[in-house]
């Protein structure tokens, strides 16, 4: 049976619902997207593009690190970009202080949805907060409104938070 914790981590990532807020997971939706690697094979047939070896993306304030990533382009759409998906010592890192681990990551860019899976770590490194690390199974992350859902399973035991005294 799956355990399922579900928390809208107001507190730990939102602070205020503004872009000011030095604790949100926040990116700039207008920004351009640029991503870079070792090997980039772009498949047009098949509306992607494949990056291998280092890969990293930025978008504003957001920089997603990995070793591989994929790319989907939306051909109904101007050939936008529509999900970024990367694999293996996935790390994302705001500009304010706050990074994360994971094994994979899913960038849904329309939605502006950041769903992070397998051995999630987020750490508050901002000096001025009390907010500290989180550890969870899968997180997703709203952009938009800086809210969180935590999730853990049966194996991995709870998701948590903690808190600087």
């Amino acid at each position: 049976m799956r355990a399922l914790v579900f928390v809208l981590l107001g507190l730990f990532f939102a602070g205020s619902a503004t872009a000011q807020s030095p604790t949100r997971f926040a990116t700039s939706p207008d920004a351009p997207i640029e991503v870079s690697g070792q090997t980039i094979i772009v498949q047009e047939l098949k509306n992607r593009a494949l990056l291998n070896g280092d890969t990293k993306l930025l978008q504003g304030d957001l920089s997603m690190t990995a070793t591989k990533m994929t790319i989907i382009f939306d051909p109904e759409n101007g050939d936008q970009a529509q999900d970024v998906f990367a694999n293996h010592r996935v790390s994302v890192v705001d500009v304010k202080g706050q990074t994360s681990q994971a094994d994979k990551a899913h960038y849904n860019i329309r939605a502006e949805t950041l769903e992070l899976t397998g051995n999630v770590r987020i750490e508050n490194r901002n000096p001025d907060t009390q907010l500290g690390t989180a550890q969870s199974q899968r997180m997703i992350i709203n952009m938009r409104d800086g809210t969180s859902q935590m999730y853990s399973d049966a194996t991995s035991g709870r998701a948590r938070i903690e808190l600087k005294p």
